[in-house]
């Protein structure tokens, strides 16, 4: 990963109480100030808290690039919420009233 196509990471905003992709919270697609680069050698390995705001931009190289992301949840955390047709995302996620999917994006009604 290198300046030109590393992830894009901003820093703290797993702490922001808006998902960024949500219609209106921000301009998407405009740089921010406080964003940074992951960049390494091949076999670098980034922690991070997978709620941190990031993306990947297009690689514009002739190298193909290559990640494994990898996710650790507790053992009681109950992940069933985000897979689909579970009882847990049912109840939760996909209940009546419900108006966002687990990401925060708002639902589109039919």
């Amino acid at each position: 990963m290198t300046e030109d196509n590393g992830t894009i990471l901003l820093p703290a905003s797993h702490r922001e109480p808006l998902n960024p992709s949500v219609p209106g919270t921000q301009p998407l697609h405009q740089p921010r100030p406080d964003e940074v680069r992951a960049i390494g050698p091949a076999g670098s390995v980034l922690f991070c808290d997978s709620r941190l705001w990031h993306c990947v931009p297009d690689n514009k190289g002739d190298t193909p690039r290559v990640a494994i992301a990898v996710r650790y949840a507790p053992w009681w955390f109950d992940t069933s919420v985000v897979m689909p047709g579970s009882a847990a995302r049912r109840r939760i996620v996909d209940g009546p009233g419900s108006q966002q999917d687990n990401a925060g994006i708002p639902r589109a009604h039919q």
